[in-house]
């Protein structure tokens, strides 16, 4: 007698590929009846499979997953002086920055003061040297024009003394006694320029006549110039004559065709 029973046998689904990552699709368990031949399928059998199969990890998150656990554990086996070293490292590194910036500002802060302190002298030089020249050269001729020039110079306290000097009386003086001058710039210091003032010492030979004077005579004045920055440029705000000696004298001289107003 044929003994009855059932034999299970899972049935393939030739669409799956195992491994390539994708969810399997369900697949029925089918049992043979010994008895009869035939077959059926288990459809609840092939459901849990089914979700066994898609609660698996991939096999590249798996390797994600493990690198990333690797490189915990790793941090995490660091000793605490090697971290401690990188942090120091990260800060002496921000520092040295923060000093090359700071060293950098500081160097071009200096340049610029030291160009801008350069420039000034430079600009005191330059107009000390045109008002001593216009101050000792002058003539009878063109005694107007030449005065003229002196008190374009001006400003402050000397102004208000060179607008009485040189006016129209001193002027008519010098016109009829056919007096001139030539002044020539031996030394000039710029003692000091700084904050809109400036101080020079100059020293500056000149030779002078007029109808009086048989021969030309020689002088040496020692001028000390208060200069003052205006919108314009820079102007002579006062004039201090130390002193003068003269290097020849004539037989008959009548000293100095002119003299500055001085301010002390």
């Amino acid at each position: 007698m044929a003994e009855h029973g059932h034999h299970a046998v899972p049935a393939t689904d030739a669409d799956e590929r195992p491994g390539d990552g994708r969810p399997a699709r369900a697949r029925g368990v089918a049992t043979i009846d010994r008895e009869s031949g035939g077959v059926r399928v288990d459809a609840t059998a092939a459901a849990r499979r089914a979700t066994r199969r898609r609660s698996l990890t991939p096999p590249e998150e798996a390797r994600e997953g493990s690198a990333a656990g690797a490189a915990q554990a790793s941090d995490g086996d660091r000793p605490p002086s090697a971290r401690g070293l990188r942090s120091l490292g990260r800060r002496l590194v921000a520092v040295a920055a923060v000093v090359g910036i700071a060293g950098t500002l500081l160097f071009g802060h200096a340049w610029a003061v030291q160009r801008q302190q350069a420039a000034n002298e430079a600009s005191v030089r330059s107009v000390a040297n045109g008002f001593l020249l216009s101050l000792t050269n002058f003539d009878a001729k063109s005694i107007d024009a030449d005065f003229n020039r002196v008190q374009s110079y001006a400003t402050g306290s000397f102004a208000t003394q060179a607008n009485q000097f040189f006016g129209s009386t001193i002027r008519k003086q010098l016109e009829a006694a056919l007096a001139s001058s030539r002044g020539q710039v031996r030394d000039l210091f710029v003692q000091s320029a700084s904050a809109g003032k400036a101080t020079v010492f100059a020293v500056v030979d000149q030779t002078y006549v007029n109808a009086k004077m048989s021969a030309p005579a020689a002088d040496v004045l020692r001028i000390v110039l208060d200069l003052a920055s205006r919108p314009s440029g820079w102007k002579v705000a006062d004039v201090t004559v130390l002193g003068s000696g003269s290097a020849t004298s004539p037989t008959t001289s009548a000293g100095p065709a002119s003299s500055a107003p001085s301010g002390g």
